[in-house]
């Protein structure tokens, strides 16, 4: 099966905004190009996500917190020609799960918005942190600051929320687009990745639980996943 990004490359015109990447030659670019290795050798994705032997976890966790930016990012973009602000008037997950804005700057409140609003916010949000240079530096010389590990939690936290939107209001476009296994895939190694070092707490992670099992289980006992509506809370 073609990667996820193999797909995004066809549907590239659809994308949400460009990549962040890490210079070559760097040590979280050799990181970045050994994981993505692992993904494409067909490994179990519960052990692509462990920590190779020797390697500081910091650095594993910047890699794998921006490789899931722009994965996830390029994700909503293929959707986002059916995510307006008519049809997802708030960001939410069904009826159960609602996602208000705050960013502690111009949104000082939680404030209830449209989806593709929160959406575009909380890209920029997460880019203007991916893309500083004292919190993902892109040299080893250079330090993590002391709250990397929560900095990543909270940016994780939100991204898992683009997913419930997605999977819960948009799947069938994402099944129209002939994307389902393509973002299928992202979701468990992002899902594996978060629950192995505990980034997304169990409590978030309950908006998508029944279709989370749906997806762990042995493909030989899995039935095909219902359309978005079966995901409704």
């Amino acid at each position: 099966m073609a990667s996820f990004l193999d797909f995004l490359q066809v549907n590239k015109h659809k994308t949400f905004r460009p990549k962040k990447k890490f210079p070559q030659g760097t040590l979280r670019y050799s990181l970045h190009k050994q994981a993505e290795a692992t993904l494409h050798s067909g490994v179990d994705l519960r052990h692509a996500v462990k920590l190779p032997p020797g390697e500081n976890f910091d650095d594993w966790l910047a890699v794998h917190t921006v490789d899931f930016f722009n994965r996830i990012n390029l994700m909503y973009g293929t959707i986002s020609d059916v995510c307006s602000r008519e049809s997802c008037p708030t960001m939410c997950g069904g009826s159960r799960y609602e996602y208000l804005w705050q960013d502690g700057i111009e949104y000082k409140k939680p404030t209830r918005l449209p989806a593709p609003q929160y959406m575009q916010l909380l890209m920029d949000w997460i880019e203007s942190r991916i893309n500083d240079e004292n919190i993902f530096p892109s040299s080893t010389t250079v330090s993590f600051p002391k709250d990397f590990r929560q900095i990543c939690k909270k940016i994780l936290t939100r991204l898992f929320r683009v997913f419930v939107h997605v999977y819960i209001h948009h799947f069938d476009r994402i099944r129209e687009l002939g994307a389902e296994p393509h973002a299928n895939t992202l979701y468990k190694h992002f899902y594996y990745f978060v629950t192995e070092y505990g980034m997304v707490s169990a409590k978030e992670l309950e908006a998508l639980k029944d279709m989370t099992e749906r997806l762990l289980e042995p493909s030989s006992r899995r039935g095909p996943i219902p359309s978005a509506n079966a995901f409704r809370p």
